[in-house]
């Protein structure tokens, strides 16, 4: 014979399936897809909620290649002796 709490506890597993599944099947099959013109198009959930576009975060809008660490100046640290 079962314990009672387990069946307790698979009927609260149960329960959050169900919930979690009627949840995920509200939502529209993709809010992000690809376009015809090959760009990401947004699909607004029901209460006007959208995926926020991050494309453009970083180096200069990531709009050009980061810079080559070669042609950093090269900075050379410099301690001061005592008497300095």
């Amino acid at each position: 014979m079962l314990h009672p709490h387990l069946n307790c506890l698979r009927a609260l597993w149960g329960a959050l399936f169900l919930a979690a599944a009627s949840v995920l099947s509200a939502q529209p099959a993709s809010l992000v897809s690809l376009g015809s013109d090959g760009k990401l198009v947004y699909t607004p959930t029901a209460k006007g909620d959208v995926v926020p576009d991050y494309s453009g975060v970083g180096y200069r809008n990531s709009e050009v290649d980061l810079p080559d660490p070669a042609t950093y100046p090269r900075i050379i640290p410099i301690f001061p002796e005592p008497g300095d």
